[in-house]
């Protein structure tokens, strides 16, 4: 199932910078300059690069990826400045966008369940994925989800069987890109973002009193 968060930027650091012009510019030139640098074209592309660069630095995750999930960045307009951005993604398949290697040495499964050849039982093995850049992580294979691999057919890959959900087996995921910038990564984003929405502040500043000279 696909999870959506709004990752909201701190732009508080900006308040002094927004109150300063506010003494040199008319209210409705203001209005104009806030709507030109919170633009969702330019504010949306940016903070998709920033995230893209940001979050491989603590996670094993492809910018390709990345930048898949990040949508359109609003804005509440009118006086004030402050910018939210929705990120929607699923989580990361282990093997599939976070990479993954099993060896012999996880629990059994005691109890088995249903197949299309009835029910069966697996061998859990220990599951090392690379989720996170400073280390590897070993997925649990007795107690709660119970992981395990399939190495051959065309069901080739990495489960987790959920205890209490009738047994039920899926395909073992990581952590999600919507989890990430409001996790690890979150100090990193803001301070970018902010530092770019104020050399945009900046521009569009020079750019207006230019126009009125």
């Amino acid at each position: 199932m696909a999870v959506s968060v709004m990752l909201h930027i701190d732009t508080s650091d900006l308040d002094s910078t927004v109150t300063a012009l506010r003494g040199t510019l008319t209210p409705d030139q203001m209005r104009t300059l806030l709507r030109r640098v919170l633009a969702p074209s330019r504010v949306g592309s940016h903070v998709r690069t920033t995230l893209k660069k940001e979050l491989p630095v603590d996670y094993c995750a492809k910018p390709a990826w990345i930048g898949s999930t990040i949508q359109t960045a609003t804005s509440s307009g009118g006086m004030e400045i402050n910018c939210t951005i929705p990120v929607a993604g699923t989580r990361g398949k282990i093997g599939g966008q976070f990479a993954a290697s099993a060896t012999a040495g996880g629990s059994k499964i005691r109890s088995g369940y249903e197949g299309a050849k009835g029910k069966r039982k697996r061998r859990a093995y220990k599951i090392v994925a690379n989720i996170v850049t400073e280390g590897a992580s070993v997925l649990p294979s007795d107690g709660g989800a119970i992981h395990f691999a399939v190495f051959k057919g065309k069901k080739k890959g990495f489960y987790a069987r959920i205890p209490g959900d009738g047994n039920r087996v899926r395909p073992a995921v990581g952590i999600g890109v919507p989890q990430m910038p409001t996790n690890r990564s979150r100090q990193n984003v803001s301070d970018e973002i902010v530092n770019y929405l104020k050399q945009r502040i900046e521009h569009e500043y020079r750019f207006m009193m230019g126009r009125i000279r």
